[in-house]
């Protein structure tokens, strides 16, 4: 189970851009529904237009936007598919995550993520690193087929079936207060080193 270290530190300096009004269309619920602009490092913003930001759908364009960071609001809690609606999906395209097949993408920070959904950060060839220091679920193909090299989850607690199915590039990861993982959760992972997760059988 390996040994603990306390954070995985993203080693690029990089200058972010804080998004402004002009670069999403957001919905009266709070969701993007589009992202415009072309910043390489973008910061989106916890409000705009008035509107706080509740969640950012997976039809906005951040699949085909040039990014190479993201940090996300705040205020954003939940990233991916909840399953009724994966169920519901009658394409390919429906079923899969935001920044699927984004070829430029290599680091997302999420502070204020609790929950990664369905395929929420799935799919992403040149993702290299994530922090999620709050999230506490990783559902089912949460991170199916992305390139994580590592990873600290300090407060997840539930990992389930095939969440990191197929990180072929992932080395080390750190799972302290984890108490549940599922199935084939890192079926292919071989070149997985370092699996720190204390309060698991795994």
């Amino acid at each position: 189970k390996g040994t603990e270290r306390s954070s995985y530190v993203y080693k690029k300096f990089f200058a972010v851009t804080l998004g402004n009004e002009t670069m999403f269309t957001i919905n009266k619920a709070g969701v993007i529904t589009e992202y415009k602009g072309n910043a390489k490092y973008l910061k989106i913003p916890e409000v705009i237009n008035g509107i706080t930001v509740k969640d950012i759908s997976s039809f906005s364009g951040f699949d085909k936007a040039k990014l190479y960071g993201v940090i996300l609001p705040d205020t954003v809690e939940y990233l991916g598919w909840t399953m009724d609606y994966y169920e519901r999906a009658t394409t390919e395209d429906e079923q899969f995550g935001l920044f699927e097949d984004n070829t430029t993408l290599d680091f997302i920070i999420g502070n204020g993520i609790k929950v990664i959904g369905y395929y929420g950060v799935s799919f992403i060839p040149n993702l290299y690193e994530v922090q999620f220091p709050n999230c506490e679920e990783i559902m089912c193909a949460g991170f199916y087929e992305s390139s994580l090299i590592g990873a600290v989850f300090p407060k997840v607690k539930k990992i389930d079936n095939e969440a990191f199915y197929n990180i072929a590039k992932l080395r080390e990861i750190y799972l302290p207060e984890c108490e549940y993982i599922g199935c084939n959760a890192f079926y292919l992972a071989k070149r997985l080193r370092i699996f720190y997760a204390p309060k698991t059988n795994y």
